[in-house]
């Protein structure tokens, strides 16, 4: 997830700053830095996903601007190699140390020729200038607000502004901040044509985007986990992401101790996709020992027993067997079980697409 934050003050009280930066520090237990840009405070906790050696640590700075970004930028290694072909170079493989290069050639152009879902701060030295910008579905969280004498601040979630802001918004999606005012770079609700294609050309077409839409989300360097909740939602993206994986997938589900359907289902989806090799340990609360108890099976189960409120130490329990260190699950919410017989995508598989 990590997370961000922006003080668009001169000699801002860093103490402040980081009292409130650090009830984010869960987004990001990676490693944290605030760095003085001179014009104010930038701050960043890190979940590293992409760049895991230390030069992918955020602000990202060069040539009198530094920025923080919490986002995955996708085809961010065609854009890499534009940049180093105009003469760039890169210290890091993480795919956000691209956007300050974009930022020198293409300005505020750039947040809609972004493929992306971000939410980022940028300080330009060079002219003193503040830029902020959120994606445009808002897919990534980003919130201001403004200090008591008027200086706004920039934060992943609203508790960090709490107690520095009267006042705390959400950043609008599509749009982009810059000295004062917010610009909308694009706004999902406009349409510009109508789709007039027939229901067979339209359904392949829905199926193509949503296989490219998950098969460019996998993309890391940290191991990647799916969360099931055996709705259609999480089923659906993990069975295509199967299909794309040479090893199988680690599948994790977490259900109530009484009648846990989700399990049930969850683990249907699993055994349908093959995705998980060997036993994984969960930790269910025992109330009657007074106790954690270990429960080891296909899936790594979390069941939590509705009379106790146990839910993070046993999580924390999955990390080391997991080997996915807590990062970069995909997870969906519907509760549909009709799709879970037969193979979704109409018996032929993604072979029969070419790999699209």
């Amino acid at each position: 997830m990590c997370s961000i934050m922006g003080y668009c003050r001169a000699q801002a009280d860093r103490d402040t700053f980081e009292k409130g930066f650090s009830k984010t520090i869960s987004r990001g237990p990676d490693e944290t830095r605030v760095v003085d840009v001179g014009g104010g405070l930038l701050g960043f906790h890190r979940l590293a996903i992409m760049g895991l050696h230390p030069q992918g640590m955020q602000p990202f700075q060069l040539n009198g601007c530094t920025l923080v970004c919490n986002g995955e930028i996708y085809g961010f290694e065609a854009i890499r190699e534009d940049l180093m072909a105009r003469g760039y170079t890169f210290h890091s493989d993480s795919d956000c140390e691209v956007l300050i290069p974009l930022y020198f050639l293409h300005g505020e152009q750039m947040f809609s020729m972004l493929d992306a879902e971000f939410a980022l701060i940028l300080y330009d030295g060079r002219t003193s200038s503040w830029i902020a910008a959120r994606d445009p579905i808002g897919i990534r969280p980003l919130y201001y607000g403004y200090d008591k004498d008027g200086f706004i601040l920039f934060a992943s979630e609203a508790k960090n502004l709490v107690g520095i802001c009267d006042r705390i918004l959400p950043f609008p999606p599509g749009h982009y901040y810059k000295n004062g005012t917010f610009h909308c770079y694009r706004d999902i609700t406009q349409v510009s044509c109508v789709c007039r294609d027939d229901l067979e050309t339209v359904c392949t077409n829905i199926r193509e985007k949503l296989i490219s839409g998950i098969r460019k989300r996998l993309i890391a360097d940290a191991k990647v986990g799916f969360l099931l909740s055996g709705g259609l939602d999480s089923s659906l993206v993990c069975a295509v992401a199967q299909r794309f994986s040479e090893k199988p997938i680690r599948t994790f589900a977490i259900g109530m101790h009484e009648d846990a359907i989700d399990l049930k289902y969850a683990k249907e989806v699993d055994n349908m996709c093959k995705v998980n090799c060997g036993a994984s340990h969960g930790c269910a609360p025992d109330s009657r020992r007074g106790k954690m108890g270990v429960l080891q099976g296909n899936q790594g189960y979390l069941r939590i027993d509705t009379r106790d409120r146990l839910v993070c130490s046993a999580a924390g329990r999955l990390q080391a067997d997991a080997q996915c260190q807590g990062r970069h699950y995909r997870r969906g919410a519907d509760r549909d079980a009709g799709l879970f017989g037969h193979d979704p995508f109409g018996g032929n598989g993604l072979g029969s697409t070419g790999g699209k």
